[in-house]
């Protein structure tokens, strides 16, 4: 009779037990299906930067349901900020195409568009021009030019001020590829990074104080979409005194 009992308690908590894992997972699979709650997830995701959970957000509720114009917009936005333009372009000009969409999304769709082709630029120059007036106080207080780089003073420095015309010329070129790549789980954009710098200062009558410099940087780098970026460069600088 025990042995009975004892069989019927363990096959009840067996049931039980079995029913609790079929509800959990019942439930688990209605919220991965829900689009209300995925397409919440979608954005929390891509507010905190989880750019490729998000876009998979976005993409399991348009699977289901694709005339979900709102989520396929949001899913566009997602793949701008992966550096995805070429996804972010196509998504949106769906939505854009579509008879159905007023005209007032239209016209934000095609300023989204116009956002992603200034983005979306091969190559970025950046160039820099400065001028400028410089008053130093103490001119002749600093190295020798036969020791320059060494703390050692010029002989016979003494505290003379002097006027000097400052100029800086700089030109950035960086190359941006096409294609993502993953890494750790999230979007990367290659890079090709390239500056170069020219700077002088013209003394009024200190002249043997001028000092002019050359610096160029040449080096690949890599981009991940809201989290971070690195690069390495060879350098070259070039700095006279006098």
């Amino acid at each position: 009779m025990n042995t009975k009992m004892n069989s019927f308690k363990l096959s009840l908590l067996s049931t039980l037990v079995l029913s609790s894992f079929l509800g959990a997972h019942t439930a688990s699979a209605q919220d991965e299906s829900d689009p209300e709650k995925l397409f919440k997830k979608g954005m929390t995701e891509r507010a905190t930067d989880q750019l490729q959970e998000s876009i998979e957000a976005f993409q399991t509720i348009l699977s289901a349901e694709p005339t979900l114009h709102r989520a396929r917009l949001e899913l566009a936005t997602a793949y701008f900020k992966a550096l995805n333009y070429a996804a972010a372009r196509t998504e949106a000009q769906r939505v854009l195409d579509e008879p159905s969409t007023p005209a007032a999304v239209k016209e934000n769709i095609r300023k989204f568009l116009s956002t992603i082709d200034a983005a979306d630029t091969r190559h970025t120059f950046t160039p820099s021009v400065e001028v400028g007036m410089l008053f130093d106080s103490n001119v002749t207080a600093g190295p020798a030019s036969s020791t320059f780089g060494n703390i050692i003073l010029a002989p016979g420095s003494t505290k003379v001020h002097d006027t000097a015309l400052t100029t800086a010329a700089s030109l950035s070129h960086r190359y941006l590829s096409p294609n993502t790549m993953k890494i750790g789980g999230n979007n990367a954009s290659f890079a090709w990074n390239t500056n170069g710098t020219y700077f002088r200062s013209d003394y009024a009558s200190q002249g043997q104080y001028d000092l002019e410099g050359v610096s160029v940087g040449t080096g690949p780098g890599l981009i991940v979409a809201g989290k971070w970026r690195g690069g390495m460069a060879l350098q070259y600088d070039d700095i006279n005194l006098g």
